[in-house]
């Protein structure tokens, strides 16, 4: 079976056809149309998108508050926990300064605890040497 032929190719005129100015126009129209309804649907799906992503960021910030919200809770708290531990370095400055000052003064109380009893020590010796030589002379003296 013969392929088949169109209208145009019958009559011989398929290359050199030129469309009627009414068909032109039809087309012209069809096309305009085609046009101002792919417009129109890209229209609406950039609406749509549009109010999608607008709901996205709506959602996005009502969620980010809280996170926000947290944030400035850690600052607070980590400042807190900074001047804390201030705090506890100046206290344990403060406290090897006092242990050196107790070890000092450990050091200086023995040694006066130590240099006391040596005098009292020689005062007893001296008070008993004394003796001694009062009851030597007495003796001496009664003898």
């Amino acid at each position: 079976m013969p392929p088949r032929r169109s209208a145009s190719e019958m009559t011989g005129n398929s290359e050199n056809a030129k469309p009627s100015p009414l068909q032109m126009i039809k087309e012209a129209r069809k096309s305009k149309k085609m046009a101002i309804e792919e417009y129109l649907q890209s229209s609406r799906e950039a609406m749509e998108s549009s109010l999608e992503n607008e709901s996205k960021i709506q959602e996005l910030r009502e969620n980010l508050q809280p996170l926000e919200e947290r944030n400035v809770d850690h600052q607070r708290r980590m400042m807190m926990n900074d001047v804390a531990i201030l705090i506890l370095r100046k206290e344990a400055a403060d406290l090897k300064d006092i242990q050196a000052r107790v070890e000092e003064l450990k050091k200086k109380l023995l040694y006066t605890a130590k240099k006391t009893l040596k005098d009292e020590m020689h005062g007893m010796l001296r008070k008993s040497s004394l003796r001694n030589d009062m009851l030597l002379q007495t003796k001496i003296e009664a003898g």
